[in-house]
């Protein structure tokens, strides 16, 4: 297999993108941003592109042709069990997890193919919509070798050893998808973290973002249920609120939009939702909306606890949905805390030591509230966003 020289333009290869089914309805930027990172290769009919037990260098995309994915029986044989057409993907779940191909891979008939390497391929998770196109093609990956396992009783044993752990990828995308910092919100000090632990299945994030007015905004996320990566909800979530938030100058809007936008998203037969806690700093106190159990709640600086409410359902369980808010005023000194998830107990701990680290820097609050949170929860494996702020 060689690699065709890089003569053509971003423009010429972006036509060429729009053509294929993992790429179809991306924007321009996207598919610009796509195009930068990729190689163009050529091989033979019967050529191999890699073979089983080869090192995963590479996340490939048909162009042209197809290619055939085998195993090698220790028992001596081969079994032909997958094809790849224009416009599918392959070779993403062994560049994951940083092993070596559990299956060979090879040409049928003249075939090109789009090649990102480990670093294009990393940047490519960077990036909403491509993440999304990711998660979709590992989850029917996951999917297909889940009815092969029913269909065929004996390869279960390999097929457990190989199969794609789609929580790494969860992971992955997660960490890119949290904030380096927070943001800058006139008469507040802001903090926000997210617990990355490395069994975690990769369920939550925090976020900012800004309404039409100016105002600024910040999001905890939690994604309840099993199905897709968590990471695909958490990518809509964020690039919706992100998106909406642009146009939309009040939180019951953004709520109401948003909430509709993920039940369109919701895939069939997946009862997978996302729980939300948003708040809005402004003036003298916050405004909170609720979407599920973020347990949230404002701390005052006397050490009274005043805890928020929910005003409905996760997000995307039922479209359509208005949700409310509700305004409380602030004094210097007060803060609000907000969880993604945790009992209410928890909550109650964690809202009792944030009230005993009055006066600390806010970013240290956080950190030791994650220290605690991590330690309450030494079952699990902890996956919490935390979002506080603090009235100057």
């Amino acid at each position: 297999m060689k690699a065709v020289d890089r003569s053509w333009t971003v423009e010429e290869m972006v036509l060429l993108l729009q053509k294929l089914s993992f790429f179809q309805g991306l924007p321009h930027e996207d598919l610009e941003f796509a195009a930068g990172l990729l190689a163009k290769l050529t091989a033979k009919d019967g050529e191999c592109l890699f073979r089983q037990g080869d090192p995963g260098d590479a996340f490939y995309v048909v162009l042209e042709g197809g290619v055939e994915l085998s195993l090698s029986h220790p028992s001596g044989g081969e079994e032909k069990f997958a094809h790849r057409r224009p416009g599918e993907a392959f070779g993403e779940a062994t560049l994951l997890h940083g092993g070596l191909h559990s299956a060979s891979a090879t040409a049928l008939g003249h075939t090109v193919v789009l090649r990102f390497d480990k670093d294009g391929f990393q940047a490519l998770l960077t990036n909403n919509g491509l993440a999304r196109r990711l998660l979709t093609s590992l989850a029917r990956t996951q999917r297909a070798l889940d009815l092969r396992l029913s269909a065929q009783e004996r390869l279960r044993s390999k097929a457990k050893a190989d199969a794609l752990d789609l929580r790494d990828l969860s992971r992955v995308i997660q960490r890119g998808l949290l904030p380096r910092k927070a943001p800058r919100i006139g008469g507040y000090d802001i903090a926000a973290g997210t617990s990355l632990g490395e069994g975690a299945a990769g369920r939550t994030v925090w976020d900012h973002f800004e309404l039409s007015g100016g105002s600024v905004g910040l999001a905890a996320f939690n994604v309840l249920g099993e199905g897709l990566p968590p990471a695909h909800y958490l990518v809509v979530a964020r690039s919706l609120v992100r998106e909406l938030a642009q146009d939309q100058g009040d939180l019951r809007g953004l709520l109401a939009r948003l909430n509709s936008g993920l039940a369109s998203a919701a895939v069939e037969g997946m009862e997978q939702f996302v729980e939300a806690g948003v708040l809005l700093p402004s003036g003298s106190g916050v405004e909170w909306a609720g979407a599920g159990r973020c347990p949230g709640g404002v701390i005052r600086r006397t050490g009274v606890f005043q805890e928020f409410t929910s005003h409905g359902p996760p997000l995307g369980m039922l479209g359509g949905f208005h949700y409310g808010t509700q305004r409380l005023e602030l004094g210097s000194g007060d803060s609000v805390l907000v969880l993604s998830e945790a009992s209410q107990g928890i909550f109650r701990g964690a809202a009792d030591l944030v009230a005993s680290l009055h006066g600390k820097p806010v970013g240290e609050v956080v950190s030791t509230l994650q220290k605690a949170l991590n330690k309450a929860r030494q079952d699990v494996e902890p996956d919490i966003s935390i979002l506080f702020a603090r009235k100057q």
